[in-house]
């Protein structure tokens, strides 16, 4: 049960470590998406893979 315990607070500490960098990058994201330059350079990448496939065929 020592092991066990051990492994669910070392996955545990993982977790909340990738939330606290998830809520970062969020924040980051949130605040930038007000800049014009965010969603053009997203929608470019989003709209080239979902054609690219389709033309392929």
């Amino acid at each position: 049960l020592g092991d066990e315990m051990n492994e669910l607070r070392q996955s545990q500490m993982a977790l909340v470590d990738e939330m606290q960098i998830a809520r970062r990058e969020i924040a980051e994201l949130s605040s930038s998406a007000l800049a014009p330059a965010v969603p053009e350079v997203r929608a470019p990448g989003v709209a080239g893979a979902v054609q690219a496939p389709g033309r392929a065929e």
